[in-house]
């Protein structure tokens, strides 16, 4: 893990990161037979779970999980753009990396693992998240993570997806 620093905003830096976290994901899964999928969630999960794929073995599916319905802030956020999940019919006995783009609070990871758990019982459910952030509220940790970042609780940090990069804004809340 990483200390955040000025060229965390760099796409060559977001790249070196991907490839160590696919290197650390790749470590992680196993040979076929068992089953294995890649699943990013909606919306910059996707685009991470999309980089780290093209750098995993062929075997390993892959997956997008919307968890618009599944969150527990609903009635304060209302409904964002839901798109459906694209999941394999079930995902019993099956290895998942699930990946998000920035960690903070863990809410968004624990809806994801909801919608996972309507599929199935995996074998394995493992979360990698290009950045992670302060602020958790629930104690959701990933098992990989690209850069941890120090960050003050107003600052803004997305990922943005062409060209794939972490962006950090201070001072917007």
């Amino acid at each position: 893990m990483a200390e955040s620093g000025s060229n965390d905003r760099d796409p060559d830096t977001t790249a070196r990161l991907i490839a160590g976290m696919a290197q650390a994901i790749a470590a992680e899964l196993p040979a076929p037979p068992t089953t294995s999928v890649l699943v990013g969630i909606e919306r910059g999960g996707v685009a991470v779970a999309e980089a780290l794929r093209a750098q995993l073995p062929a075997h390993v599916g892959f997956g997008t999980v919307d968890v618009s319905f599944h969150r527990d802030d609903y009635a304060r956020r209302g409904l964002r753009t839901a798109r459906p999940s694209d999941l394999p019919h079930s995902l019993e006995d099956t290895v998942v990396v699930l990946v998000d783009d920035v960690l903070q609070t863990g809410r968004t990871a624990r809806a994801a693992m909801e919608v996972l758990f309507e599929r199935g019982r995996p074998a394995r459910v493992l979360l990698a998240a290009l950045a992670t952030r302060p602020g958790r509220q629930l104690p959701i940790q990933p098992d990989v993570v690209g850069v941890a970042l120090t960050v003050r609780g107003d600052t803004h940090v997305a990922v943005e997806e062409d060209p794939l990069r972490i962006r950090i804004e201070e001072g917007c809340r």
